[in-house]
């Protein structure tokens, strides 16, 4: 329910993005085309994410009572080379940049507030990216949380984390700064190694948007899916972690839904070319149509990869819709990506598996970290 009122309330709310806010003697009053509402509106929305995702239950995640673990035994090592030397033993927690940062803060000796720390290093540049580039803000923060990402957030805080760095670097892209760009990149691999994937965007975007293009699509699509096995095994024999749990991760529908997404932006084509920033966009969901039948026959681990540019569409869609000159015309794209991030929502976040679903905060409920670790050892 907690993620449903969040949804009501960013909409509610959003006309305060098209004011501009004065404080007199005589109260708070409101005018038209100012910054200062938008900026009071993601200050507002980005307390409330953050102070969701930060003061869950450890209950709240699949992974959240695996990451208290890590946490805890980061705490027992006072020297950080005997820390790492301990982790060497094994190669699944080979990401420097997130146990440097696990061990910094495993000194409070506080896991809530671990959490907590994490939710703000994530959830800031999350918000910080659609107040800059998102053309609807609250139709973007409303598929943040449908397409499930926010609940991603709560479980997966590595790549969470990665995701944030190359947020920043895909700022920079934009900007042609490419030194920064690398340094983001380089960062977020240090977090987790699967970053690596988003470094070609740099030059990607520089690609002129035309029917080369669009033929180039089908085809990569159409190759995807023959070479999927070929290519999954490959993968299997060159990681350092265990992908062979052959699992269907990503449901067809989903992937539908991601192909008219690239349609409506092929349909589009012209207005979408006009804007660097759009024309990167979209060729984020192509990138994500294209990996995802690779990527959808292995364990949902591996199936991360396409968050790296399919978490994009609530950027897209806010900006395709925008692009659309009728009324009639846009508001038919906004219905379509909020039917399908709601389909998503219902079946993968509230009847699904991620145990994100209801919510609980902290306090809510008494846990023995002590007994749900000895609990975990046995499993």
């Amino acid at each position: 329910m907690i993620y449903l009122i969040v949804i009501l309330f960013v909409y509610l709310f959003s006309p305060l993005c098209k004011k501009k806010l004065f404080f007199s003697e005589n109260g708070l009053s409101l005018k038209k085309d100012g910054i200062q509402g938008k900026l009071v509106y993601f200050y507002i929305f980005t307390f409330i994410l953050v102070f969701i995702c930060g003061f869950r239950s450890v209950k709240i995640g699949l992974d959240t009572p695996q990451y208290y673990f890590l946490f805890d035994h980061a705490n027992k090592f006072n020297s950080l080379l005997a820390y790492f030397a301990e982790l060497k033993k094994d190669p699944e927690h080979a990401e420097w940049g997130y146990n440097i940062y696990q061990w910094v803060l495993s000194f409070f000796n506080n896991y809530y507030f671990f959490l907590f720390v994490t939710a703000v290093i994530t959830i800031t540049p999350l918000m910080w990216l659609i107040y800059k580039y998102s053309k609807i803000p609250w139709l973007s923060i409303t598929l943040f949380i449908l397409f499930g990402y926010f609940v991603f957030y709560m479980s997966g805080l590595r790549q969470s984390i990665a995701l944030s760095f190359c947020f920043l670097a895909f700022h920079y892209s934009l900007e042609n700064k490419f030194s920064k760009y690398l340094i983001c990149i380089f960062t977020a691999f240090l977090f987790h190694q699967t970053a690596l994937v988003f470094l070609p965007i740099y030059w990607i975007k520089k690609i002129p948007l035309n029917n080369r293009v669009l033929v180039a699509t089908i085809a990569l699509i159409g190759l995807s899916f023959l070479i999927r096995d070929y290519v999954y095994g490959l993968i299997l024999s060159v990681a350092r972690m265990d992908y062979s749990e052959h699992t269907s991760a990503g449901g067809i529908r989903m992937y539908i839904t991601m192909v008219l997404v690239v349609v409506l932006g092929f349909v589009w084509m012209k207005k979408i070319q006009t804007s660097e920033l759009n024309r990167s966009l979209f060729y984020m969901m192509i990138i994500s149509a294209i990996l995802w039948p690779v990527l959808s026959i292995g364990s949902p681990a591996l199936y991360r990869l396409y968050y790296y540019f399919h978490i994009f569409v609530i950027l897209f869609s806010a900006n395709l819709a925008m692009s659309v000159k009728t009324k009639v015309q846009r508001s038919i794209v906004i219905l379509f990506f909020l039917f399908i991030g709601s389909a998503y929502f219902l079946t993968q976040v509230v009847n699904g598996e991620l145990n994100v679903y209801p919510y609980k905060f902290n306090w809510e409920e008494t846990i023995n970290l002590g007994t749900l670790r000895h609990s975990w050892e046995e499993m």
